[in-house]
């Protein structure tokens, strides 16, 4: 059965906030645990790095690269490199290899990454979910000028990881997913979409 291959991308400063810390954190310990789960991140220490570090077998990861990114920790381990002349096609690379793509609070990488997905989504380039993590609201400036051009349609925002997921895999499990379209030998899943954990507070 193929791995569904994730795009991570997000922030490289790692002390972006406490809260996009542990939701990275978060993100690859629940990654970690759906074995048929694999990442691409771009290998730089930030939080994607974070999520990376949860998986049990770094092989569970491709690391997309160009000359201008280093991380020699990564590269001694088992992920899987691909390298790129510039970060132009890095960027362009996102969608056609990944089957989903999380992003998370970043800068003007990250803001060019995620407008990329979504023009080629808007322009039937691909079909693939898109989730935008907006913890706290600390990245609503730029989801209010997303949602502002009318096309929220190619993506969804959440600020909570599972709820990222079950809605990932509810777009790749739907008889309508253009995920089995690409990809034949695909099996249905056989365990239920993650179901949300009861939410209670503590007074």
């Amino acid at each position: 059965m193929k791995s569904i291959e994730v795009f991570v991308g997000g922030s490289t400063d790692i002390s972006i906030s406490d809260a996009y810390h542990n939701t990275a954190i978060e993100l690859g310990q629940m990654i970690n645990e759906r074995k048929d789960y694999n990442i691409i991140f771009d290998g730089c220490f930030g939080l994607p790095f974070l999520t990376f570090s949860e998986l049990d077998d770094t092989s569970r990861a491709i690391v997309f690269q160009t000359r201008y990114y280093c991380n020699d920790y990564v590269y001694s381990t088992h992920a899987l490199l691909c390298t790129f002349r510039t970060q132009s096609e890095f960027i362009g690379a996102i969608p056609d290899r990944s089957d989903a793509m999380i992003f998370m609070k970043g800068g003007a990488s990250t803001i060019a990454e995620i407008m990329h997905c979504v023009e080629a989504k808007k322009n039937g380039e691909h079909d693939k979910p898109i989730v935008i993590l907006n913890v706290n609201d600390e990245f609503s400036d730029f989801v209010n000028l997303l949602d502002s051009l009318n096309i929220d349609d190619t993506y969804y925002v959440t600020d909570n990881v599972l709820d990222g997921l079950n809605y990932i895999e509810g777009e790749l499990f739907s008889d309508k997913s253009s995920f089995k379209h690409h990809f034949v030998q695909f099996m249905e899943r056989k365990d239920p979409i993650i179901v949300e954990k009861v939410r209670t507070n503590n007074k």
